[in-house]
């Protein structure tokens, strides 16, 4: 008797309910701008992603992509969760989310210009002074410092999320020491090395 093929990834794949799904619309039909990842991965089978998935940690680590839970006693290096599948936003969309984060960033850049500066925002009770001069990570010594090139931000790590309606939100921003940087682009060397495939201009646009 011939085995059974092993399932196909989307075989039997179904949004979770109450989510916004990145891949498929309501009607479980893959998203126009994210149709060329989905075929891209609608030919592997649950073994070969799991297969690829595995080979991705492995690249992680060996990359040195890990993190450390401080109040863990074990001290085990933790490889950063990824998952494989690429989030596929449409150019009309991400100059949207582009514009939103640049005017996002000015803004905070705007506020760390104040906070060691003039104040203005403490003075005026806009924010708490408690709030920002009892923080630890408030530096008073910097007061009046202005850095190189008036820049205080150099890269910021900013967290989205997506609303059940598709509508893009900020979990948090990472202003000091954001890691996703390094992880981006371990993602993106675990993506060619995993999938050759994604190093032909189709898959670049992928990336």
């Amino acid at each position: 008797m011939k085995p059974l093929d092993p399932p196909l990834l989307f075989s039997n794949y179904q949004a979770i309910p109450g989510t916004y799904d990145e891949i498929m619309d309501a009607d479980g039909r893959p998203r126009q701008h994210a149709a060329s990842a989905f075929a891209m991965f609608e030919r592997l089978s649950t073994a070969e992603f799991a297969h690829y998935q595995s080979l991705g940690e492995v690249s992680f680590l060996n990359q040195g992509v890990t993190f450390s839970v401080y109040s863990d006693a074990r001290g085990t290096e933790k490889i950063f969760p990824v998952c494989l599948v690429p989030r596929v936003i449409g150019a009309a969309e991400w100059r949207r989310v582009e514009r939103g984060l640049a005017q996002r960033l000015q803004a905070l850049s705007l506020f760390l210009d104040d906070v060691y500066g003039e104040q203005k925002i403490l003075r005026d009770r806009v924010l708490s002074p408690e709030i920002v001069l009892g923080s630890k990570q408030y530096l008073p010594k910097l007061r009046g410092l202005r850095p190189p090139g008036a820049v205080r931000i150099h890269i910021a790590g900013v967290d989205l999320i997506r609303g059940p309606d598709g509508t893009f939100r900020v979990l948090e921003d990472n202003l000091r020491t954001p890691s996703g940087g390094l992880v981006r682009s371990g993602k993106s060397h675990g993506h060619q090395a995993d999938f050759p495939a994604s190093n032909s201009s189709r898959g670049n646009s992928l990336r």
